[in-house]
């Protein structure tokens, strides 16, 4: 008979798995909240990253964006600048990261009153 792996050994490797992904995911959002701060295009100026998490895995990062003041904002002129900005941006990751391969990057943005599904049908607090 082949030898068999504790479970233990199994459950030690899922959690160093995790904890992988999310130190990638922090990596990513201070790579971006960084790469935001530095882009001169005056319609993301009030864009910030408000969380990053693997969708479904490490390769692919789902990117929640948010905006500062909704009403002064054209979210349809954002996303077409953000669309513009993500080559600049995923580049900027992959300078932070030093990965093999750098994930990609999967955008949504919403302005900061907008609900969000994954808060289970709370509103989203106003960021001042």
């Amino acid at each position: 008979m082949g030898t068999r792996r504790c479970d233990a050994y199994t459950v030690s490797r899922r959690k160093q798995g995790a904890w992988r992904t999310a130190s990638l995911c922090a990596q990513v959002r201070r790579a971006l909240e960084t790469a935001f701060a530095f882009l001169a295009d005056e319609r993301l100026e009030s864009v910030f990253v408000e969380e990053v998490s693997p969708a479904p895995n490490a390769s692919r990062l789902l990117v929640v964006l948010r905006c500062f003041v909704e009403a002064e904002i054209d979210l349809e002129e954002t996303r077409a600048a953000l669309a513009g900005a993500e080559g600049l941006l995923r580049t900027e990751v992959a300078v932070a990261i030093h990965r093999k391969r750098t994930p990609h990057l999967h955008y949504v943005l919403l302005a900061s009153g907008e609900w969000d599904e994954r808060d289970g049908g709370e509103r989203a607090e106003a960021t001042e």
